[in-house]
Order: C-alpha cells, then sequence, then structure tokens
C-alpha cells in the first residue's frame, strides 16, 4: 500500500484503521523534488525517510528487518531521518 500526503507542517500523522492481524513493515520518505522517488547517492539515500526497524539496521532494508506482528492496536511514532555523510579529505604527508 502506498500513502501520499502532502507535508504542511513539520508533523504528519498517518492513521491505519481496521488493519488485520498480521505482519507489517513501514517505509516513508520525504520526496524533497517532487520525483516520486527516494534519490539516492553513493553512500545512501538523499532524502529524509524512517523505517519501522525491528532487527538489526542493514541497508538495503529488507522486509525482515523492519517488519512487525500486529497483534492489537499501537501507535507507532516514526522520525524522518538524513543522515549526513562527511567527505573525507586525503594528505600527502612528506
Amino acid at each position: 500500500m502506498t500513502i501520499t500526503k502532502q507535508v504542511t507542517s513539520n508533523k504528519l500523522i498517518v492513521k491505519f484503521k481496521n488493519i488485520p492481524k498480521g505482519v507489517y513493515g513501514i517505509r516513508c520518505y520525504q520526496d524533497l523534488n517532487g520525483n516520486m522517488k527516494l534519490d539516492k547517492g553513493l553512500f545512501g539515500p538523499k532524502e529524509p525517510r524512517a523505517m519501522s526497524w525491528s532487527k538489526g539496521r542493514v541497508f538495503p532494508p529488507r522486509f525482515v528487518a523492519i517488519s512487525f506482528l500486529l497483534e492489537k492496536n499501537i501507535s507507532l511514532k516514526l522520525e524522518l531521518k538524513k543522515e549526513v555523510y562527511h567527505e573525507f579529505n586525503t594528505r600527502v604527508y612528506n
């Protein structure tokens, strides 16, 4: 299932109702340039994203790593994150 929402503030609430019991995973991202895809760079995604991690953080994320068992009503809070990758300078010493 894909849900697209227009963000109008620094907070967005998405509610899923009447979801049957089962195994689910959540991935979301903020499409900063409106091209309807998560842009990726050399070291990972370039746009803010969040996932419902349940087991170790592996990249690229596999369903087993972000899945959780839904047995009752729950509330999840996901914060969009964007890691900052630093460029490393190479120096030659004499």
